[in-house]
């Protein structure tokens, strides 16, 4: 057990120094007036806009189940209990996903900001760690961004379908 730990805490300290090799390379390709690479600041407009995308599609989700909740209100007296447990299910599903998500996405963020703080306040000197921080959490942003479809359609997928039946059920039952 003791040799676990102790090749945890290995593996932690080479991702760490990775992480400030990572941010002192960017560091040093910045031009004589300060500016960031091209490059950096594309990847920074991008995390940015990640960033109000994600707040903009948690915005529409939240709508979306709102009104499927809404729909179901209505025709829930109305439907079969077969249909009632497949939409009960596809919501279910949708809502795990969505909420999971948010949750591992919150909780990865939390533990990362909280790592960087430390290497960032310990391996870089002072001048450059508003730009470390800077780098570190464009390059977090961008690696979480690729994870975010393999939530994001299946979560839309199980919703919409959930809502598809409700609203089929609607209109056969007018």
């Amino acid at each position: 057990m003791e040799r676990l730990i102790q090749k945890i805490q290995q593996d932690w300290a080479k991702r760490d120094q990775e992480l400030v090799s990572y941010i002192n390379e960017i560091i040093k390709k910045q031009n004589l007036s300060g500016q960031i690479s091209f490059i950096e600041q594309q990847k920074q407009i991008l995390s940015h806009l990640y960033q109000k995308a994600g707040s903009y599609t948690n915005l529409v989700m939240l709508a979306g189940y709102a009104g499927i909740f809404g729909i179901w209100q209505f025709t829930h007296e109305l439907l079969s209990r077969r249909v009632t447990m497949w939409v009960a299910l596809l919501i279910s599903l949708s809502l795990m996903l969505f909420v999971g998500y948010e949750v591992w996405k919150m909780t990865s963020e939390a533990l990362f900001l909280r790592k960087l703080d430390k290497v960032i306040n310990k391996q870089i000197v002072e001048q450059d760690r508003m730009t470390a921080w800077q780098v570190a959490f464009v390059e977090f942003a961008r690696r979480q961004s690729r994870i975010w479809p393999y939530f994001f359609i299946p979560t839309v997928l199980f919703g919409f379908s959930a809502a598809f039946i409700l609203f089929y059920q609607f209109i056969i039952k007018l």
